[in-house]
């Protein structure tokens, strides 16, 4: 999914007049923090356990803040920004336009909602229902995977400060 998803950056940013520079991939690779695992205090079967899934959530986030590497800013300036909300956040990103992650993510999950319906609309079973669930699916993983391409370092589009900023 990396791959399609780095195609897909690429050509869209293409098509939006930004271009990412290839990068030196040499040398000691910057790490950022990730998110917050907390450690069981229990071990075995617990009662009462509840579990959030939030659908997306790296996607969404990178959305909500406008979050892709093109759109980060360094301090100050004048362009319009979002500063992410939590505390001794340095991350600001502009909101004078769209970023490309947010752009693929929402294109990607437009057409995943019209390959779910075309799904829904075929025959049971039929060879058109199996291709258009394959077709939705991929759609989901090459969304997914994006923080996973801002968060390598072996990626033309890492970003550190998107990466560390998204946990």
């Amino acid at each position: 999914a990396t791959q399609q998803g780095d195609g897909f950056l690429l050509r869209l940013g293409a098509q939006h007049g930004h271009r990412w520079p290839t990068k030196d991939y040499g040398g000691e690779q910057e790490q950022y923090k990730g998110a917050f695992v907390m450690e069981p205090t229990r071990l075995g079967v617990i009662d009462d356990v509840h579990v959030c899934d939030f659908a997306g959530l790296y996607p969404s986030i990178m959305r909500t803040w406008n979050m892709s590497p093109e759109t980060l800013l360094g301090p100050g300036g004048d362009v319009p920004a979002c500063r992410l909300p939590y505390e001794g956040a340095t991350q600001r990103f502009r909101l004078d336009r769209r970023g490309v992650v947010a752009m693929a993510r929402d294109h990607l999950l437009n057409l995943r909602s019209e390959f779910t319906r075309k799904s829904d609309a075929a025959e049971p079973g039929s060879p058109d229902q199996v291709a258009f669930n394959r077709l939705s699916q991929g759609c989901k993983i090459c969304v997914n995977s994006f923080y996973g391409i801002v968060g390598s370092p072996w990626t033309r589009f890492f970003s550190w400060a998107v990466a560390e900023g998204v946990t």
